[in-house]
């Protein structure tokens, strides 16, 4: 098991929000269903995205995949889902936002576990929603909070000097959050306002 450390946990009382799986519908979906870059057609059954995203973009990996964000910029989006087996995604920064009627969402829907390797940012609160568990090595930045729920294990674990510096609160509402420390080479976290609803862990 990895060392963690969990920071000082300030309880603050939680706005309502809604803790069941997440609504994948989006206007703008994209299904990645094998192995490769984003810009190669052969990682996408129909269309594949532009650099640059949409905020009413949805990314779905429908299988086992090692996925590459090899589109220029920092990509924006409303959600993304794995939804198939074990899953690796890397390449370029990920910048997640709201598309004016619903929040953004990360969710692993299968059983398999999921890494994800790129720097993020928030610019709205953002839900990690986990049935398999999610592994974030990137760095995560941006105004927004973060909510963890589903059953499964959300792991925040910066490597390589990166950090967690989002600004807005931290909700654990269900599952299993832990978060590595600067104490053991794992990063730090500029959210100190930390909420664990009865039933959750951190």
């Amino acid at each position: 098991a990895l060392p963690f450390s969990a920071f000082p946990l300030t309880l603050a009382l939680a706005c309502a929000l809604s803790m069941g799986a997440p609504d994948l519908a989006s206007a703008t979906s994209y299904t990645n269903s094998a192995s490769g870059p984003w810009d190669a057609d052969a990682s996408w059954t129909g269309a594949k995205p532009a650099a640059g995203g949409a905020v009413d973009a949805e990314i779905v990996f429908a299988n086992s995949v090692v996925s590459s964000n090899s589109l220029s910029g920092t990509f924006r989006l409303n959600r993304m889902e794995f939804a198939g087996g074990t899953a690796t995604l890397s390449g370029g920064a990920l910048s997640f936002t709201n598309n004016g009627a619903t929040g953004p969402q990360l969710a692993n829907t299968g059983s398999g576990p999921v890494a994800v390797r790129n720097a993020i940012a928030f610019g709205y609160d953002t839900t990690f929603y986990t049935v398999g568990a999610i592994t974030n090595y990137g760095a995560i930045s941006g105004k927004g909070g973060l909510v963890k729920t589903g059953s499964g294990l959300l792991i925040l674990a910066a490597t390589n000097n990166s950090t967690l510096t989002y600004f807005g609160t931290t909700l654990v509402a269900a599952g299993t959050m832990m978060i590595g420390t600067s104490t053991n080479g794992m990063g730090s976290s500029s959210s100190t306002n930390v909420t664990v609803q009865g039933g959750a862990t951190l």
